[in-house]
């Protein structure tokens, strides 16, 4: 699986290319080796051989992540780690300790730096987190600890989070949840500290609105001083897409839409928009997300596996031109079709398998092509850079 970031360029009308992931998983569908590069700007091409940073799983035999290990391109010509974490599971298949090294800089040897615990209550549910931390001595010392309620149906009540000093856990600050009654989310309280070191629910909320379906539409995150609400100075719009249908959707397997917790089961996003809001509930846009699905045909004849049909693109990532192979076709004549990122048709044009295709007038970016020769169809992703 390939994950192409984007950045904007100066003129903040035009991308390109930002970051390149690759990710493989084993036949139980799960991520087993990673690699991911930055844009360079003196070599401005991703070399999947050349990585910045190289992420490796190991799992143990109930399917559980067992080590997750790191390497810089540094240590990588050293032959060596720069960072781990290993993983332990109580019979339940509960993660209950994790442990973190790291190799500081100009070290030989990897260091443990922390360690976090997990605690269940008797219905199984997240009771608390402790966490250690070296200190500036190198000393694995307290460092914080997050304990967690539930109400009788098992919804997150609330979480409190502490944190060490003088040889003792002092609040430090957490949240409390209320739902509505089909058990979504309905208020979120944050926690105060009062002047008897107590937690205290501030008088300000974040506020969750729902459609009639169910569906996220607002978060509204109150402003409050010396515990006395004031003016709404936050909001979270969300819209979705009516015509596409979650469950048809093919997303990145390592990628979480965001907002997951409270979106849809239906319908797939369409924007994300925030604003700041003032006491005169004027309203200014500090950021806008949105989304772009593709549609995919499907046929008998379709395969999105270059393997199955012998299809090699390259070079991919590409500034120029590429070359579209296939040893059964070579020399044939096909129809190719390109389709920007968001799935409108971009060019058609006849080609000859194995003869270079200018791309040198397209604008940097993501785009599908759509080939079709002697019967067969062939779908492939192109990266212009």
């Amino acid at each position: 699986e390939i994950i192409i970031e984007y950045v904007h360029n100066n003129d903040s009308a035009t991308v390109k290319p930002g970051a390149y992931y690759v990710d493989y998983y084993n036949a139980d569908n799960k991520i087993v080796h990673s690699t991911s590069n930055s844009w360079d700007k003196e070599n401005p091409i991703f070399d999947e051989k050349d990585p910045n940073i190289v992420t490796d799983y190991e799992y143990n035999s109930d399917g559980n992540v067992e080590v997750i290990s790191r390497s810089t391109k540094e240590d990588l010509l050293l032959n060596r780690l720069s960072s781990f974490a290993t993983f332990s599971y109580n019979s339940n298949g509960q993660v209950t300790k994790v442990e973190n090294y790291f190799r500081f800089e100009e070290e030989d040897t990897i260091t443990l730096v922390g360690i976090s615990s997990y605690f269940y209550n008797s219905q199984d549910l997240l009771s608390s987190i402790s966490g250690r931390r070296l200190d500036s001595e190198r000393e694995l010392v307290n460092y914080d600890r997050t304990a967690f309620t539930y109400y009788d149906n098992g919804l997150l009540k609330d979480e409190k989070e502490y944190y060490w000093l003088n040889n003792r856990y002092m609040p430090a600050g957490g949240k409390s949840y209320y739902y509505n009654s089909d058990s979504t989310l309905d208020l979120v309280f944050p926690y105060r500290i009062n002047e008897n070191n107590e937690f205290e629910e501030t008088k300000a909320p974040d506020k969750y609105t729902y459609d009639q379906h169910g569906n996220l539409l607002r978060i509204v995150e109150w402003y409050y001083d010396s515990n006395i609400l004031i003016d709404p100075m936050y909001e979270e719009l969300v819209a979705y897409n009516s015509q596409v249908n979650s469950e048809n959707v093919l997303m990145p397997r390592t990628y979480e839409m965001p907002l997951s917790r409270w979106s849809p089961r239906k319908n797939m996003l369409l924007s994300i928009r925030e604003n700041e809001i003032d006491a005169f509930e004027e309203r200014t846009q500090t950021s806008l997300e949105e989304y772009f699905y593709t549609e995919i045909e499907t046929s008998s004849t379709v395969s999105t596996d270059y393997e199955s049909t012998n299809f090699v693109i390259y070079p991919n990532p590409s500034a120029q031109s590429i070359t579209l192979s296939n040893s059964d076709l070579s020399n044939k004549k096909a129809d190719l079709n390109v389709y920007n990122s968001r799935g409108e048709l971009h060019r058609s044009q006849e080609i000859t398998i194995g003869s270079e295709i200018d791309i040198s007038l397209l604008e940097s970016g993501l785009y599908y092509i759509k080939v079709h020769s002697s019967g067969i169809q062939f779908f492939g992703k192109v990266v212009k850079i």
